[in-house]
C-alpha cells in the first residue's frame, strides 16, 4: 500500500503531476488554484507577459503576503524583497532574451 498520492495540477496551461501525502492533496490543489488565479490576473493586466514570469511573480506575491502575515519563519525586509524582485526581473529578462535568439 502506497502512502503517496499523485495530484494532477494545471498552472498557466501546463499540467503538472506531483506526488504527495494524501492528506496534503486538497491543500496542494487549492494552492495551485490560487497560483493559477493570480497568473490569470497578471495576464489580464499584461497580456504579453510570459508564463514563466507570470508564475514567478504570482509565487513571489503569495510568498510575500505569507511573510507579511507571519506565516513564514522570521520577518522579511521589504527592501530585500524589492532587491530580490529586481534581480528576478533581470534574470527573467536575460532568460527571455536567450530564448528569443
Amino acid at each position: 500500500m502506497s502512502d503517496k498520492e499523485t495530484v494532477n495540477l494545471r498552472i498557466a496551461g501546463k499540467d503538472h503531476a506531483l506526488s504527495c501525502d494524501p492528506n496534503d492533496a486538497p491543500g496542494l490543489a487549492a494552492a495551485a488554484q490560487e497560483v493559477e488565479r493570480r497568473v490569470q490576473k497578471l495576464r489580464e493586466a499584461q497580456p504579453q507577459i510570459s508564463s514563466e514570469r507570470a508564475i514567478t511573480l504570482a509565487a513571489l506575491d503569495i510568498a510575500f503576503e505569507s511573510a507579511k502575515g507571519g506565516k513564514l519563519g522570521g520577518g522579511v525586509d521589504s527592501g530585500k524583497v524589492e532587491q530580490l524582485n529586481r534581480r528576478l526581473d533581470e534574470a527573467l529578462d536575460r532568460l527571455q532574451g536567450a530564448l528569443d535568439l
